[in-house]
């Protein structure tokens, strides 16, 4: 990626938007500096900075409400998810800030028929498609999608699956299962949905 420091100051700002502070009023840019270590070189600092604009800054219309329980949680979401064939796509969902999807009994349930599946029908592929919320530049969420949609493909070749038959689209933000102006609509969208391909 060209700029790993907007990338990851994105990843912030989701982790911000999902506990209800506004988008609009979060800006991010990323910097190339060098990177510093404490005396001792154990700890790094200087990695990620924060600041509050001043008068530049949009002001808030309301003051913002953050909540501690969360009614929905990515998985919740993944527990939802239900199979029915290989040919239905099912959706993974992952914790924050996390690059492992939340297995279920359904997805291993799913994987396990793909698997038997695909290995009889060499001709078939496996699609992974990848989808974010609409937090952050369209370049960086399509990015993002096919970062976490290849990295369901890694931990699938690791179980067994022919990489030929694994295919991975990127969507970003275009496809979304849920409206983004919510926190729990944002959850949902971010996630990978997995369906072979007839």
């Amino acid at each position: 990626m060209a700029n790993l420091g907007l990338a990851r100051a994105e990843g912030v700002k989701q982790y911000f938007v999902q506990r209800g502070i506004p988008a609009a009023s979060l800006t991010t840019n990323g910097d190339l500096s060098d990177l510093a270590f404490t005396p001792n070189g154990d700890s790094l600092y200087g990695g990620i900075g924060f600041s509050f604009g001043g008068a530049s800054a949009p002001a808030l219309a309301s003051p913002v409400t953050v909540s501690v329980a969360d009614p929905a949680t990515e998985e919740d979401l993944a527990a939802a998810e239900t199979y029915n064939s290989v040919f239905e796509p099912i959706d993974l969902y992952f914790p924050l800030a996390e690059a492992n999807y939340i297995k279920t009994p359904e997805t291993v349930k799913f994987f396990s028929e793909a698997t038997i599946y695909l290995a009889a029908h060499t001709d078939k592929k496996l699609r992974l498609t990848g989808h974010t919320d609409d937090s952050g530049p369209d370049a960086i969420n399509l990015q993002l999608s096919r970062d976490r949609a290849n990295q369901v493909k890694v931990r699938l070749r690791r179980s067994g699956f022919r990489q030929v038959q694994i295919e991975v689209v990127a969507k970003g933000e275009t496809d979304p299962k849920a409206p983004n102006n919510t926190r729990e609509g944002r959850e949902a969208n971010r996630r990978v949905t997995a369906m072979v391909v007839q």
